[in-house]
């Protein structure tokens, strides 16, 4: 799909949610109201009207919901072709992680298949340590990337900010462990698909800066 579709696809699902929205709350109030006239009991009439509203919701939106995980995955594929890159087929295993000798010995370990770009490949990776220390970021693997970060403990720390950055970054040998709440190409539908593309540019920019200038 070109962006002028994408977009018009993205305002089309974003209004139906609101009006699904906006029925709830309405099948909400009217519920609290008949609840109230037959069982003269507010806080019966409150729970009713809030499980009426979210029930209604879920259930009408689950398809809108559907379409918009699709409209993302869509976007990241356009991104990725402006790229050249593409999702692998395979997921990183625990043994092939701890091979790159970037952590201690795991009790737990979640990856999702590796975006795979030119010069680098980068994959969302969670795990805990023996020492009990969680890691949540992303995995950067690169051939060409020769630099080196020592400050394994900055990976561990508590993160403050949202939004993808590279402050807190450990690694060597082209392996590259990164610390983020958010992947650097997280798609925020809320925003234009114009402005989605252009902040994922940004962040592939940013990576490439951080690694190999």
């Amino acid at each position: 799909m070109k962006i002028d579709e994408l977009e018009r696809a993205r305002i089309f699902i974003l209004k139906r949610l609101g009006i699904l929205k906006f029925l709830s709350v309405i099948e909400s109030l009217l519920v609290m109201f008949l609840a109230f006239i037959f069982i003269k009991d507010l806080i019966i009439a409150l729970i009713l009207g809030v499980f009426i509203c979210v029930f209604f919701y879920r259930i009408t939106s689950k398809k809108l919901k559907n379409s918009l995980n699709n409209l993302e995955e869509e976007v990241l594929s356009l991104f990725l072709r402006q790229n050249n890159a593409k999702i692998s087929k395979k997921a990183i295993l625990l043994k092939d992680f701890e091979s790159l000798n970037l952590s201690e010995k795991l009790n737990e370990f979640n990856s999702l298949k590796p975006l795979i770009f030119e010069n680098f490949s980068l994959c969302d990776i969670k795990f805990k340590d023996d020492k009990k220390r969680f890691f949540c970021g992303v995995l950067i693997q690169s051939k060409l990337a020769k630099k080196e970060f020592k400050n394994e403990e900055s990976i561990y720390q508590k993160l403050n900010k949202k939004e993808f950055d590279m402050s807190a970054i450990f690694g060597f040998k082209g392996n590259y462990l990164i610390a983020s709440m958010q992947n650097p190409f997280f798609i925020n539908l809320k925003e234009p698909i114009k402005v989605n593309l252009i902040r994922l540019q940004e962040r592939l920019s940013l990576i490439k800066q951080g690694l190999f200038d």
